[in-house]
């Protein structure tokens, strides 16, 4: 997790390209299940904890189905889904994303070279929900679920982050 000030900011375009790899005995559960998630920052702290602390952009992959979600003050929504096996196989995202709690926020996502999403619109949760007039925002990759007892292993490769600037 990046440090705060060191941390992608609102406004700001940022590419990030990641791979993963689920093995083809990984489980199949109806459960939440998170593989790679952005996050704003909850510069309240204790006396003003935010309302929301679910992930803004999130990979998903329950019952066998990968999806990716936008969660903002209008609550979640589905931008892409895939019902395809998807074990055994190396995926290749790529994201470009400007973080926005207004109509300039973008999020254009890449699978294996194929465009996935194409999204204009509000890409940030707002100030009534807790957060900062200028937020920042955090990835980070892996297995974020509800407890199991199926053992879950995933591999993680190819992580590169940078600035677009413009």
């Amino acid at each position: 997790m990046q440090a705060a000030p060191y941390a992608p900011q609102e406004g700001s375009k940022y590419e990030y390209e990641f791979s993963l790899f689920l093995p083809k005995d990984f489980p199949i559960v109806n459960t939440r299940l998170v593989l790679a998630q952005w996050k704003q920052y909850c510069q309240g702290g204790e006396k003003a904890p935010c309302s929301d602390d679910s992930p803004v952009i999130a990979v998903r992959y329950v019952a066998g189905e990968l999806y990716v979600t936008l969660n903002t003050d209008s609550g979640a929504k589905k931008l892409y889904r895939l019902t395809d096996e998807i074990r055994n196989k190396w995926f290749d995202f790529k994201f470009l994303i400007r973080f926005s709690r207004q109509n300039d926020g973008q999020i254009a996502a890449f699978l294996n070279d194929k465009e996935i999403i194409d999204f204009k619109g509000v890409t940030s949760y707002s100030e009534s929900h807790g957060y900062a007039s200028k937020s920042r925002y955090y990835f980070k990759m892996g297995l974020y679920r509800d407890i199991m007892a199926e053992p879950m292993t995933i591999y993680i490769d190819e992580f590169r982050m940078r600035e677009i600037l413009n």
